[in-house]
């Protein structure tokens, strides 16, 4: 089979879960003798693809824009992994009528604003909406991390609820075994004990949160992660948030041996994210035996609920209270079922869903 991922334009300058998750597919991939590519512009590699799976619905302008810029991919079965973000504030109760048209204009200018960045030309998925059911139209195939994320993806999106609804499946994301930086180990041994956050710094990704929350002061807080370019102000927010705290520390961009090295001598992970589709770096870490928090609501918690701790963003103290009972040995990632996500194991599940949707 030829393979081909799209990621979002701008994945070069603020790299994210989906893009290790693309790469680790399309590895697994080639070790299984399938042909598989990953591409970061609008423009595809010459040839004829069997599949093509986009990733982010909220790039929903840049996925169109990529099928525009290529005919559409005729004759190839279109996979879409919608990576749906769960929010703090969506308690799963059904919005009403006006707050869905609010959303709905929301998210077509925000996927709209991405696909600015990139392209100055004028293109039919600037207008309001276009994008998003030119996907539900052509896309043969849904990949979701969990129940949860399609669940609410469903809610969030009836454009894809039409009477011809395109396959779906749910498939966990793949963990790639990566051996730890032992540069960045030496630096973080001399700041244990701590607590690891890592992720793109945005508000979003709540880093600040962490930093007010009172964790016992014998506790370090160290931090991983790139700046998003497009939330300077929370950057520099955070920077100040972090000298003034005396006890928190920012590495910054680390690769995955990097975060590797700091999450395998953490306390805890921490995952303060007021929006997330399954959070990497939480795998990442209960991989390596790092005790995990993540927040209550989380649709995450639906398949980690026995490996990972929860809390709830809106009492730092039940974070600061799981901390302490994690300290006082009461531990659960020896209950992650690492095999289940192993990349082999995905891509056995991903080939069959492809096999299933292209009707071989």
């Amino acid at each position: 089979m030829k393979i081909l991922f799209f990621l979002r334009l701008d994945v070069g300058r603020i790299a994210g879960g989906d893009a290790v998750e693309a790469e680790v597919l399309a590895s697994a991939l080639g070790a299984r003798g399938h042909q598989a590519r990953v591409v970061t512009s609008l423009r595809a590699p010459e040839g004829s693809w069997d599949v093509v799976h986009l990733f982010n619905i909220d790039r929903a302008a840049e996925l169109g824009a990529f099928l525009d810029a290529n005919q559409g991919f005729p004759g190839a079965t279109v996979v879409l992994s919608p990576l749906h973000a769960w929010r703090s504030d969506d308690a799963g109760v059904p919005p009403s009528r006006l707050q869905g048209r609010v959303a709905r204009a929301s998210r077509s200018a925000r996927s709209v604003a991405n696909l600015a960045r990139a392209s100055a030309g004028p293109m039919r998925q600037w207008r309001p909406g276009a994008a998003v059911a030119q996907l539900a139209a052509r896309a043969d195939g849904l990949v979701f991390h969990t129940a949860a994320e399609e669940s609410a993806f469903r809610r969030a999106y009836p454009e894809f609820r039409q009477p011809s609804p395109a396959r779906a499946r749910v498939i966990a994301p793949p963990l790639a075994a990566v051996a730890a930086d032992p540069a960045v180990a030496a630096a973080v041994q001399a700041l244990r004990p701590y607590l690891a956050c890592v992720g793109r710094v945005e508000p979003l990704k709540n880093q600040r949160w962490l930093l007010r929350t009172g964790m016992e002061p014998d506790l370090n807080l160290v931090f991983a992660g790139a700046v998003n370019p497009k939330r300077p102000l929370y950057a520099a927010r955070f920077r100040r948030d972090v000298r003034r705290s005396g006890r928190a520390h920012d590495l910054g961009a680390l690769d995955r041996a990097g975060v590797a090295a700091v999450l395998e001598n953490a306390v805890a992970h921490v995952l303060p994210s007021k929006a997330e589709n399954f959070g990497l770096a939480t795998l990442e870490a209960l991989g390596l035996g790092c005790e995990a928090l993540i927040p209550a609501g989380h649709p995450a918690v639906t398949v980690l609920g026995e490996s990972v701790h929860v809390f709830a963003l809106r009492d730092p103290g039940s974070a600061v209270s799981q901390v302490r009972a994690i300290r006082s040995g009461q531990k659960r990632s020896d209950r992650f079922a690492r095999e289940e996500y192993a990349p082999s194991n995905i891509v056995s599940r991903l080939i069959s869903f492809y096999d299933e949707v292209r009707g071989t």
